[in-house]
Parts: structure tokens; sequence; C-alpha cells
């Protein structure tokens, strides 16, 4: 029978088992030293896992593959990129490095050293953009305790790098041997718990050794010849009984081919004798008894009887034409086969093949290009078995129209962090309670299906978004329309596995009292009916709401979340212009009728709490034709201007809602005005006879904030398939609004984690498997005591600094001269100094720092550390630092920086640390070197070295420079793009190498109060103040509100609160809604924790009612310690 259509039986076979349980196919790749990888054999084998290797660790920390083809020379790809090429196509695949470790290396020891490895490998995988490491540790290595405490550091780096990284995960797979479980018995659970997968192959001897018998490869069954221990069936149940999960188990099979010289070539089974002679191979050159498939499938006689079948370790073999015996995958007989549908039907968590190179890449053998693999690719369907459901992301819904995709592929340029939930529109159904599935919906399921992305957002469906008040009344009402409605529901979830639905009924206004009656029993039924695993949304109207159709107190127990649709404030039939998505109101114009923020607190009055509601804005704008041709601009806000009465009518369903991309070609139009309405906090364009009404990058920014700060459960944006979608204009921009909402949405989700962590530590300290002196921690906290001098009229004294509450305490500040002496600010200051060095003994062991601020020019610092004076410059500090007993020092020397001193300047940083640490004594977990640094310091990888940087405990980085102090009315979607942002940093500094844990950010605990002047000037339309400014502690700006009976109010463009003191000056602060929305900034971007700035400046004396330093409680509180 011809090979192809055997090939098509077994597969029919193979697949009649059932749908395959088995998740995860592992190819293995390792070219020679001067071979480059063949990408072409992949394209039609779909891998969900590449290994590629093997790299070694040097002494040095440094990840090394011996291949040439791993460094960069000229224009040609490495063997990496172009790995990390197949991503593009295969956007489930995984790429695992192979990672070798030996016990001789002692990298396993100490924190220190598994932390700077574990760095160094996440490092490389960052840079090669692989996703996880292929992990051969010896046999003694995996039982030493120390590679539990690896694995958990590993954990906890890896969590913190998701967080960054948006839900990127950065796997651990261990290779273990069949034969060395019984001794790693007590860690198996342990191992299977903290790592993505256990990957075990058996131990397959190498037929040329010691041994004069032969060993079949990965027999499936045990016989009186083949022992338990060397059964794949035997070995891999016992496993899962000693603690590995099935489902992270990854059953290694051998598809190298065996050659040997009998003895008797009538004794074929395992453990027959052989000759130890080995023929060479004509592909590898080696004489070590294993063959590539085009090897031996030469030497094979095309006789009958010429296969010889062995069914207890389910393997085929032959007598060659050179008279060798060989042992070999066939994929035409059972055998191979058979192993798959053992691994399918147990559920183990998949299949990996040693190696690429095994098999035929050139159709050699006439059975296709790469056989073995391709069988085990098609017999088992890999494609998006790996593929979950829920992501990293805060609750934010991702709404699709299937009416507005035609031919679009709108997860194309999709990204899955963008998104927690997709929402497609819409089902539809009749009076009688049957569904009405549109083609339309049905092409939006299956694009939603054939999404290729790791982890998916959970998928839900909207239910009659377009049906009128009759047909839902008439459905609902009805008992038994009702209950079928209920049921077509239901079993069409169950079919397509759909995770959650919106209940719509928000087309139009409900017009009887009973509307919302029939809506609540209909969704009580069907949340009873979808179980509590799935998800029940509803939609919630602007008119309906103010109407009072909603009965909230029943509503309440039968949603999960309410959808508020804020994009409905203005209608088309309106006789003015408007805007449908007005964030705010701060005047009493009366030309919209509500807005973003009185709905939102209307409906929390209801009965219904913040995290319960979903805020919902739309992608799309609204076009209005004003009465008159607008040839200038002249006026500064054209909402309420007279409409044409009745001009929609003539546009119905076609212009009446554009998407961005059409109002980016409106604005590119030079006749175009476009405005940002302060008063609204949204902007509207202009254009002759044209109004439209929209959100850009700027409104939707201030509305993820205000979301944020506000604590709902997420927000929504509809019709995500006009935002861009296909980066028409903004050209190569797509999903303009979608990719700010997430970027500048924020919630806290570390508590649950870090209790999680604190508990698995917890556990591992009891149970003795671990004895860290430093528990790690998520996020610290360092706090800023400010040194007082005597002209200061409120002074904090040492006695009552809260040294519990804090990780890590600095002494601002002394400062260093050209000379090299180090001076504090007056004699009061430094008296107040010494009191930490009487007391230091009685104070909880943290870590005391000096900050030293170097206060010279660039010339005078270069002459202070260079060669000649560095020593005593080093000697002064340090002297300093110990005379005062504190534990270290953070240097604040940025602005007397230039790229000209970075080789010297790195010299100075290691002299000081290393003297430092054998001069004073170190308490545990303290730190006792770090570096101020500006936020707004671009040059950062000019001026620094950034593996010195890396090497301090930690850097300080100020973000008083980027606090905003203008007033914003720019209409320009750009203005704050244009700006050197605090993310936009962060990411460069991430780019450059920067360890993102190493950065705390700097928190300002103060309000800063702005002087106006005559010298005020008027640029872009933003009024800016004067240089002439100070700051007010809280306990003295709580006494100032107060007193004056001062009215605050926030500023969603940036993040601040604002209240006017007099005439000419404002004060700009936080509150506790605004320090909030920043740490959980810093939370979401992985930094290392914050400088709290400072303790003198909190209220420590409890003159706001809150608690004696109350900012400080609420910022370690938002942390989660």
């Amino acid at each position: 029978m011809h090979h192809s259509k055997v090939f098509q039986i077994l597969l029919v076979i193979l697949l009649s088992v059932g749908s395959c349980e088995s998740s995860s196919f592992y190819c293995y790749s390792n070219p020679k030293r001067n071979e480059r990888v063949n990408i072409t054999v992949f394209s039609d084998i779909n891998c969900t896992h590449i290994i590629y290797g093997s790299a070694l660790i040097s002494h040095d920390y440094e990840i090394e593959t011996k291949n040439i083809h791993d460094s960069k020379s000229g224009s040609y790809y490495t063997n990496w990129e172009s790995l990390a090429g197949l991503k593009y196509t295969k956007k489930s695949l995984s790429l695992l490095l192979d990672v070798g470790y030996d016990r001789d290396l002692s990298m396993l020891d100490t924190q220190y050293s598994r932390t700077r490895l574990i760095t160094a490998i996440i490092r490389k995988l960052k840079y090669w953009n692989f996703d996880g490491i292929f992990l051969k540790a010896d046999d003694y290595s995996l039982n030493e305790p120390t590679f539990d405490r690896f694995l958990t550091e590993w954990k906890n780096e890896v969590e913190a790098e998701s967080i960054k990284l948006n839900s990127k995960h950065f796997q651990i797979v261990v290779l273990m041997r069949s034969n060395f479980l019984g001794t790693l018995k007590n860690k198996l659970s342990f191992i299977s718990n903290n790592t993505d997968a256990v990957y075990i192959n058996l131990d397959n001897k190498a037929p040329k050794s010691d041994s004069k018998y032969i060993h079949h490869a990965d027999p499936l069954h045990s016989s009186k010849i083949i022992p338990e221990y060397a059964a794949l069936s035997s070995v891999f149940k016992e496993a899962v009984k000693l603690g590995l999960s099935k489902q992270k188990l990854i059953v290694g099979l051998n598809v190298w081919s065996r050659g040997f010289k009998l003895l008797n070539d009538s004794l074929t089974h395992h453990l027959a004798p052989h000759k130890n002679e080995f023929p060479m191979s004509h592909y590898t050159n080696l004489t070590n008894g294993y063959y590539t498939l085009p090897d031996v499938c030469k030497l094979y006689v095309h006789d009958e009887n010429a296969t010889i079948y062995d069914a207890d370790s389910s393997s085929t073999s032959f007598v060659g034409s050179d008279g060798f015996w060989y042992q070999s995958v066939n994929v035409s007989h059972e055998a191979f086969t058979n192993k798959i549908k053992w691994i399918s039907s147990n559920g183990y968590g998949g299949i990996g093949l040693t190696s690429l190179q095994a098999d035929d890449a050139t159709n050699v053998c006439g059975q296709g290009v790469m056989p073995i693999h391709t069988l085990v690719s098609k017999a088992l369907k890999f494609i998006n078995v790996n593929i979950t459901r829920g992501n990293n992301a805060c609750t934010r819904l991702c709404t699709i129209d299937s009416s507005n995709l035609h031919d679009m592929d709108v997860y194309l340029h999709l990204k899955e962090k963008y998104c927690s939930h997709i929402v497609i529109e819409e089902i539809d159904f009749t009076v009688i309670g049957d569904l009405i599935i549109s083609t339309a919906f049905t092409k939006a399921l299956a694009k939603f299906e054939a999404w290729d992305v790791r982890h998916k957002p959970y998928l839900v469906v909207s239910l009659g978004n377009k049906i009128s008040s009759v047909i839902w009344r008439s459905a609902t009402i009805n008992l038994f329309f009702r209950n079928k409605l209920v049921d077509n529901i239901k079993k069409f979830m169950d079919i397509h596995n759909i995770d959650g639905l919106n209940i719509a009924w928000t087309y139009g206004s409900m017009q009887m009292d009973i509307d919302g009656k029939a809506l609540t029993q209909f969704a009580l039924e069907l949340k009873k009916k979808m179980g509590l695993e799935k998800t029940l949304f509803a939609s919630i109207s602007s008119k309906n709401s103010y109407a009072n159709k909603y009965p909230v107190g029943e509503m309440i127990n039968a949603v999960d979340y309410f959808i508020l649709e804020a994009y409905k404030f203005h209608s088309l039939k309106d006789s003015v212009t408007g805007h449908h998505s007005a964030l705010q109101k701060t005047t009493s114009d009366s030309t919209d009728e509500t807005n973003v923020i009185d709905f939102a607190k209307d409906w929390n009055k209801r009965g219904i709490p913040p995290n319960m509601t979903i805020i919902e804005f739309t992608a799309l704008g609204m076009e209005f034709t004003m009465d008159q041709v607008i040839t200038k601009n002249v006026v500064d806000n054209y909402m309420g201007h007279k409409v044409v009465s009745g001009a929609y009518l003539s546009r119905l369903g076609s212009s009446n809602h554009l998407g961005q991309a059409e109002i980016c070609e409106v604005l590119k139009n030079n006749e175009t005005f476009k405005h940002f309405s302060s008063e609204f906090g949204v902007p509207f364009l202009v254009n002759k006879q044209q109004f439209i009404a929209y959100d850009n990058v700027k409104s939707i920014r201030m509305k993820a904030i205000w979301t944020s700060i506000n604590q709902f459960a997420g927000t929504s944006l509809k019709s995500i398939e006009l935002d861009n979608a296909e980066g028409a204009c903004p050209l190569n921009k797509p999903f303009t609004l979608l990719k700010v909402l997430s970027e500048s949405q924020v919630c806290n989700k570390c508590l649950e984690k870090n209790t999680d962590s604190i508990t698995a530590n917890a556990g591992s300290l009891k149970s003795g498997t671990s004895n860290e002196r430093c528990p790690s921690q998520k996020y610290k906290t360092i706090c800023t005591y400010r040194l007082p001098t005597k002209a200061e009229s409120q002074l904090l004294v040492p006695e009552k600094i809260p040294h519990s509450q804090c990780d890590e305490l600095l002494i601002d500040e002394v400062v260093l001269s050209a000379n090299g002496t180090i001076s504090f600010k007056d004699t009061y200051a430094e008296a107040t100094a010494r009191k930490f060095s009487r007391s230091n003994s009685k104070l909880p062991k943290i870590g005391i720092k000096q900050v030293v601020r170097c206060d010279m020019t660039v010339n005078e610092f270069r002459n202070l550390i260079s060669d000649e004076k560095r020593e005593s410059t080093i000697f002064k500090i340090v002297r300093h630092v110990k005379n005062f007993e504190f534990g270290g020092v953070e240097l604040k020397c940025h602005t007397v920086m230039d790229a000209s001193l970075k080789q010297n300047f790195g010299k100075f940083v290691i002299g000081l640390r290393n003297l430092l640490a054998e001069r004073i004594h170190k308490a545990d977990c303290t730190t006792i070197l770090s570096v101020n640094l500006p936020m707004l310091a671009t040059k950062v990888p000019q001026f620094y070295d950034v593996a010195t940087l890396n090497d301090l405990d930690y850097l300080s980085v100020n973000t008083e420079s980027i606090t905003s102090i203008t007033r914003s009315n720019d209409t320009s979607s750009e203005a704050n793009e244009e700006l050197m942002t605090l993310l936009k940093t962060i990411h460069a500094w991430d780019r450059s190498g920067i360890n993102m844990r190493k950065i705390y950010l700097i928190i300002p605990v103060y309000a800063n109060v702005l002087i106006s002047s005559e010298n005020d000037v008027k640029v872009d339309s933003q009024k800016r103040y004067s240089n002439n400014k100070h700051s007010l502690s809280q306990n003295v700006l709580c006494q100032e509100l107060k007193k004056h009976k001062i009215i605050s109010s926030i500023s969603y463009d940036t993040v601040s609160n604002y209240a006017r003191l007099s005439a000419n000056s404002e004060v700009a602060f936080d509150t506790q809604q605004t320090l909030s929305y920043k740490l959980n900034l810093i939370m979401k971007e992985n930094l290392g924790g914050i400088v709290f700035d400072s303790l003198n400046d909190d209220d420590y004396s409890n003159e706001c009612k809150q608690g004696a330093y109350s900012w400080l409680m609420s910022t370690k509180k938002a942390l989660c310690q």
C-alpha cells in the first residue's frame, strides 16, 4: 500500500480516540557549530515550543552558545533572529533556550549568585525575544535545597516581569532523567508547582557503551524482558504518583535511528546482544550508533516481511542491506502512533521529539519533509491548543460591531493586552424567544476563534443592541417565551464556549414601567441558568436611568457588572451641536443633557457601587451640519451652535457616526479648525458647516485616569473596529484610542498576589526548605527625612520618625564641595544628624543612608573623581558616614555629570561601594549605595554605564521635574504626547538595559504653591506660572484649606488637585486618589518601589485628622505592604 494512503488511514485511526488532550509539541533544534537553522521545515510543523541550543553558562554569568551563527555578523540574520521571526506567523509559538547547568558552577549556592544567574538568563531571553528556558541541570543540582530557592526566586522575578510586560511570562521547563525520579521523589511536587513543565525522557543508553546489549528506544510497555523503569507507561504513571502534575508532564520521545551489528540476527528484542560495531552516519559523520532517518531509509529492504515489530516496546526495526540491524521510527506503522495515542488518552501535557536533525528535512525518504514531526503535528491537532482565556489586563471590554467588519481582520493589529474581554455585537431574537444569528456575527465569532495569540481575552456576546422595546417586552414578559429565550442563549453559549453575555436593552428608551421589571426577571433567570462560571453584564442608558426605569435594588442581585453607556449624552436629533461623551461640565451651561461624571455619580447614588460599574466610551465621532459656513476660527467654542433641522435624516446609516480614521482624514484638511474644550474635557472640530464631536488621545486618557482614580470596575470601548483598526490614519498607528486607554488605565492587582507570595514564602520557611534572611518584598518604601535647619518653624524631631513603617531611611542632606569637604546646612542640622548615631542601637534594624549632594561645577567634579583624587574623595565620604554611624550613601550628583565623566564616575561608584562594604557594618537586608537621578535625564545611558547602575542597590528617580504646572487648553490631540512623560522615560530606560526593579520613584508629599507675576506669559494657549513657587507640607496645607474654606478641583489631565489660594497663587497637590493612581502606575510598570519625600512634609501631627503619617500609611496600603 502506498505510504501516503497508509499515513492517512493511520491519522483517521489516531484521531478516532477523540479530541486530544495533549496540549504541547516540543521540537528540538541543535544545529552543528557552523550550521544555520533551517526555518523552512517549520512551515507545516505546528510545534508549540521550539527548544534551541545548547547554551552554557560561563563563570562570569554570560549565557553563551557555540554556534557561530548566534553572533551578529554583517546583514545575515542570526539563528535566534530567524527563530524569533517565526512568531510573526506562529503567534502561539514559544521559543525556549536550552541552558545547561553543572553544579561545579556553584551559582545556586547563594542568593546573590542566584539573582545574578536569573537576571542574566532573563536579559538573554529579552534580547533574543525568546519565551523561556529549557533547563538541563545535572541530577545532583536538582536534588539540592538551593535549587528549590532558585525556582522560587525565578518565579517571583518572572511574575514581576509579567506585570511590566503585560502578561509576558518567561517559562521554565526542567529536563529530568527517568532513572532519577526515585531520588527526587520528595521534591517532585515542589518542582512541578514552580515550573511550567517537566520534560522527561527515558534513560536511553547510547549504543556505544560498556553494555553489549541493545536497548529499544522508548519501550511503551513493560514485559518479562523490559523492566518497569525502562517503559514509558510505567515511568510516567509513577511520576504522577510521586507528585508531578500530569498536565505539566512532557513525554520526550527519541526519534534518532539506531544501528547495531547483532550477535544473532534473529535476536532483536530488548537487551539482545550486539557486537559493538557501528557504521558511520553519512549525515553526522559520527560512529556512535545514532543515525538520521535519511541514513537508514535507503538501507531498508522493501519486502513485506522486512519490518520487525515488537509489540511490547511498540517499536519497529529491520535488517538493512548492509547487514546491520536498525531501529527507527516508521511513520507508516502503528508502533509509533500507538505511543501518541497513549500520551493523548492519558492526558499528559504533551510530546517532545529529541531532534529536528534526526528527521528527514529534504524528503530523501520520499515520505515528505519532516515526516515524523509532521505525523505528530497533524495527529495531535496542535493548532491553537495552547491558547487560554483571560490575561493580566485591567477590566477593559473591547466591543466589536459585527455589522461594521465586512472583510476587515480586526485582530490583525490587536494586541491581547489591550482587552480583558472581547464583546461581539450582536445576537438578535424574535418575540417568541428564537435567536437570530446573522452571517456577520457568525463571521466575527469565527475570526475570534481563529485569532492566534497566547492569552485571549474572555469572549462575551451582546444581546439585543438594536432590538426595540416592543420585542424585548414581548419576549421577556411571557413566561414561555422568556424560558425559551434563556434556554436558547444557554445552549448557544455552551456550544461556542462563550464566557459571558451582555444584556443590551438600550435601543431607544423603555416606554413602560413594567419594562425594567421584565428585564430584571429575565436577568435573574438567565444568571441562574448560566451559572457562576459565566459573567452577566447589563448595559445601562442614561435616558432610562434618569427616567427611573431600572429597579436597581433587584437588578443588583442578578447582574455581575453594569455597563454605563457614557456616549449617548447628545443626539443627532438635537437642534444644536453638542458632545455625545462629554467627560465633565465645569459651568452651568445646559447644552448637553449630562456628562460622564454626573451620570456615573447618579448611578452610584442609586445603590450600585463603583466596583460593579464599568464605564463605556466609544471610538465613534458624531457629525452635525451647522446652519452657517465657518471660514475663520473666530469663536473658541462652537458647542451649542444651531444645526440644520433634519439634516441627519439624509445621512442615516452613512456618515453620522465617523470612525477614528475618517476623523483623522478630516483633521488633515487645512480648512479644519480643531478645539479641545476644557469645560467638557473633550475635543471637537469644525470644517465649514461640518461639526464633529469625538474623542482623541488626550480626552480618552483623561477618561481612563478618571475611571482609575474613582476605582470603577473597568472601562469599555465601543466599536473598536472603527478605532483605526487597520492603521490607515494615522498611518501605522492602529487602535489609537484603545492603546492609550490600555496604557493609562490602572488597577490594583497586587494584594492577592502578594498574599499568595507571602503565604508561599512562609510555608517554605516553616518546612525548612528555605532559610533566606531577607524575604522577598514586591515593592519597597524608602522614607526621606530632611535634616531641619535652625530657621525652620515646624520641626520633626528624629524621635518621632516611624522607623518600623519604612524599609529604609534617607537622611537629606549634606553637601560635597569642590575641595572634597562634606558639610551640613548649619550646625542645627549637624546636631540633629548626631542624634541618629547616638540612638542607632535602639532603632529597628533598617538601613539609614546619608544623601550627599555634589555642589560644584562639572570641571570641579571631574577633578574630584579623577584618578589622582578619586581615592581621597571616597575616603572622605566613607569617613563621614562612619563618623555618624550611617549605613550607606545616596549620591545626588547628576547636575555635575556629562558624558565625558562616564568612565571615571563608574570607577568612583565601584570604589565607593567597595570601601563602604569594607568599613561599614551593614545590617541584614539593608543597602549601602544608591544614586539619585532626575526623571527627565534622557541621556542616562550616555552619562552612566548601565552595568554600573544595575550594580547599585537602587536608583532614586526624582519625578518633581515632570510635575505639570500648566493648565492646558491646547486643542492639539498630540499636546501631551510631545512631552517627555514618565512612562516614555521609563520605557526608554528599560530599552537601554536598566533593571526596572532598581528604579524607585520619588513621590513628593508636599504641595506646590504656584505664584503668578507680571512676567506671566501665554504660550500655545497654556497658562504658565513663573518660577516663583514654594512648597507646603500636608499639615500646613490642611490648615490653609480649612482656614479659608477652599474647595479644590482635580485635573484629570495633569493628575493633580488644584486650589486657588489668592488672586495670584494656586496650590497644586496630590490627594489620596491621585496618589493611589500614581502608585498603581508604579506597580503596573514593575518598578522596585518608591522614595517617600518626605516624612517632614507628611501630616505627622495629625492636623488633617486622618491619623499621624496618614500619607505614609496610605502609600504602604496602596503598595500592599
